[in-house]
C-alpha cells in the first residue's frame, strides 16, 4: 500500500515517516539524473515510442546521444517471461555495430551510465544535435561521434528543423525518416565510397542480412545495376543502410553543363556518372563547386531504341604511325667486296652511324654512298635496320668506305605543367594534343579529323570546348580514370565516341588508344561511319 504524502502547515510539529522521506529522495534523485543533459522533463521532449536500453558503449552517455541497436537484452530462450515484460534492447556505438543494424538506432532520452539502463527513442520525434555539413541537407545519419548525427543529402533521420549555419547545431528530427525502403551497401570496391558515388552492384553480401549488396566500381559503360552512396565516406569492407527511392542523387564527372532530360549513365571503372551514357534521365543539377557536381535522376528504361545503339569494342582499327622528326643514319657493317663488285650489309641505329641518310619513321628513304674508285651506290632502307646491296666497278679492285659524319638529333621533353594530376613529377603539360582521323557522320561534322588542342581544367581532366571554363557540347575530353587514360568526343546527348589509352598515369601520350565504346542514339549512323576512326595523344 502506498503511503499518502501529506503537507505540513507553518509552525506544525513535523517528524517525517521513512516512506515519506524516501519518496522525497527518490523524486530528487530522478530530477538530478535528468539535469546532466538539460533541465526539461522527458515527457516534454520526445514524441513517439521509447524503449528501455542498456548502454554497452563502454562509457557514460548524455541525453540525446546516438547509439545503434546491437541485440536484444534478454534472450527469450533464457527467460521468456522477462523478455515479454521488458522488451529491452542492448545498444552500442554505431562503429562497434559495424553497420549490420545501422538502420536500427536510438536517441537517448536521459543520461545513462556505462552498462546502465535507461530510456531511448526508437521511433518518433526528438531534439538532438546534428553536425550540419551543408545547410541544404534535409536528412541525417549516425556517424562516428555519438554526440550528434551527421547531416546528409539522404539518410534515415528526417530533419524537421535545424539551427542556422553549418557545424554542430540543435535540430528536431524524426526517426526513422519513413521516406521509403532502405538497402545495405557493403563497400567491396577496394577504396573509399563518398557521397554520391556510383556503386555497381556485384550481388548479395556474403553472410549479410536481407537487402544487403556488394558495392564495387561499375565494370561497363551504360551499366544499369547501380545505386548511389549517401552520407559520409564509407571505408572499404564496411557497410551502411541507405535509402532507396525513385529519385537518386549521383556525383557527375568533370565540369560538364547538363540540362533536364539529358541522359547520364555508368562509366566503366569510375564512381562518377558520364554524360551521354545510358541509364538515367536528369531532373536537375546541384553545383557544390566547379569540381564537385551532382545530378538528381530517375531511371531511364535502359533500352536501346530500334535502329540505333552502342558499338562496343569493334575490330581494332589499324594503328597509325606518328611521323618522327630528325635524321637517321646507317650504322657500321661488315663488307665483302670481290673485284668490281661490293656488297655492304649493316645494322642501323637511329642517330649514329657512318653513312648519313635523311628520312622519317615509316617512310622509305634514299641513300647515296660515294667511295674511292668509280663507284656510286644507291640503296633503300628503313629507320633502324637496313640492308644495302651495292654493285659497282672498282678500278683498284678494293673498295674503301669513306667515314661519314653522324648527325646529332636533339632529344625533346615535354614542358612541365602546373597541375597536380596523379602527383606526377614533372607534372603533365597543361596543354596536350589529340589527333583524330577516320571520323564519320556527326562526329566528322561537329568535331572533325585533325590535331585538336585540349587544356587542363581540374584534377586529371583536359578539354577542348567552346567554353574553356565549363565545357559544353561539342567537346573533346581527355582524362585519367583509375588505371587508364581515355579520350571521348561528345557531339550531343547520346552521341559519343570513346577510346581507351595507355596505363602510364603520367604519360597519356605513351601508348596507343583503342576503340572503347560508341553511342549514336541521337546521331544515327555516326558510329558505323566512324568504325575505323583512330585517336592518338601527344605533347607537341
Amino acid at each position: 500500500m502506498t503511503t499518502a504524502l501529506e503537507k505540513v502547515r507553518t509552525g506544525q510539529s513535523f517528524r517525517p515517516k521513512a516512506d515519506t522521506w524516501n519518496a522525497f529522495v527518490h523524486a530528487a534523485q530522478y530530477v538530478r539524473d535528468r539535469e546532466i543533459g538539460g533541465g526539461a522533463r522527458i515527457g516534454d521532449l520526445a514524441r513517439g515510442e521509447t524503449v528501455t536500453i542498456k548502454n554497452s558503449s563502454g562509457a557514460d552517455r548524455a541525453r540525446f546521444n546516438v547509439l545503434a541497436v546491437s541485440d536484444i537484452l534478454i534472450d527469450p530462450d533464457a527467460n521468456e517471461s522477462e523478455f515479454i515484460r521488458t522488451m529491452a534492447l542492448d545498444c552500442d556505438l554505431v562503429e562497434n555495430v559495424a553497420g549490420e543494424n545501422a538502420l536500427l538506432y536510438v536517441i537517448l532520452q536521459e543520461p545513462i551510465v556505462g552498462d546502465g539502463l535507461g530510456q531511448a527513442l526508437l521511433d518518433g520525434i526528438t531534439p538532438c544535435k546534428v553536425y550540419v555539413h551543408n545547410e541544404d541537407h534535409q536528412y541525417a545519419l549516425p556517424g562516428v561521434d555519438p554526440g550528434y548525427l551527421d547531416s546528409a543529402a539522404a539518410g534515415i533521420a528526417k530533419i524537421l528543423w535545424k539551427g542556422a549555419g553549418t557545424g554542430e547545431q540543435w535540430a528536431l528530427v524524426r526517426i526513422p525518416a519513413e521516406d521509403g525502403q532502405s538497402i545495405r551497401l557493403y563497400n567491396a570496391s577496394g577504396g573509399i565510397l563518398s557521397d554520391g558515388y556510383v556503386c555497381g552492384i556485384d550481388g548479395m553480401e556474403t553472410g549479410g542480412p536481407p537487402f544487403a549488396f556488394r558495392a564495387i566500381k561499375p565494370t561497363s559503360d551504360h551499366q544499369i545495376n547501380i545505386l548511389p552512396m549517401g552520407g559520409p565516406d564509407l571505408e572499404n569492407d564496411a557497410g551502411r543502410w541507405v535509402p532507396l527511392g525513385p529519385v537518386m542523387r549521383y556525383r557527375l564527372r568533370g565540369r560538364i553543363t547538363v540540362a533536364p532530360g539529358e541522359s547520364v549513365g555508368a562509366a566503366a571503372g569510375s564512381h562518377l556518372l558520364e554524360l551521354g551514357n545510358l541509364g538515367y534521365i536528369i531532373l536537375g543539377e546541384e553545383i557544390v563547386s566547379v569540381d564537385e557536381r551532382y545530378v538528381y535522376v530517375v531511371h531511364g528504361d535502359g533500352a536501346t531504341p530500334t535502329g540505333t545503339g552502342t558499338i562496343t569494342n569493334p575490330e581494332t582499327p589499324s594503328a597509325t604511325t606518328e611521323p618522327a622528326t630528325g635524321s637517321a643514319t646507317e650504322g657500321t657493317g661488315s663488307e665483302t667486296e670481290p673485284e668490281g663488285t661490293e656488297s655492304d650489309t649493316g645494322t642501323g641505329t637511329e642517330g649514329t652511324g657512318t653513312d648519313t641518310e635523311t628520312g622519317s619513321e615509316g617512310t622509305p628513304w634514299e641513300e647515296t654512298d660515294t667511295e674511292p674508285g668509280t663507284d656510286t651506290d644507291t640503296g633503300t632502307g628503313t629507320e633502324g635496320t637496313g640492308t644495302d646491296t651495292e654493285t659497282g666497278t672498282d678500278t683498284s679492285g678494293t673498295g674503301t668506305d669513306t667515314t661519314g659524319t653522324a648527325s646529332d638529333t636533339e632529344t625533346l621533353t615535354p614542358s612541365a605543367g602546373g597541375n597536380g594530376c596523379n602527383d606526377c613529377n614533372p607534372a603533365i603539360p597543361d596543354k596536350l594534343y589529340v589527333t583524330l582521323s577516320g571520323l564519320g557522320g556527326d562526329f566528322a561534322t561537329d568535331i572533325g579529323d585533325g590535331k585538336h588542342t585540349v587544356a587542363h581544367h581540374a584534377g586529371c581532366d583536359w578539354y577542348e570546348s567552346t567554353d574553356p571554363s565549363v565545357p559544353a557540347v561539342p567537346y573533346i575530353h581527355l582524362w585519367w580514370d583509375t588505371d587508364h587514360w581515355y579520350v571521348q568526343i561528345v557531339v550531343g546527348v547520346n552521341c559519343t565516341l570513346k577510346w581507351q589509352g595507355p596505363a602510364d598515369e603520367c604519360e597519356p601520350w605513351d601508348g596507343s588508344y583503342a576503340w572503347h565504346t560508341c553511342t549514336d542514339i541521337t546521331c544515327s549512323g555516326s558510329c558505323a561511319a566512324s568504325s575505323g576512326a583512330s585517336c592518338s595523344v601527344s605533347w607537341n
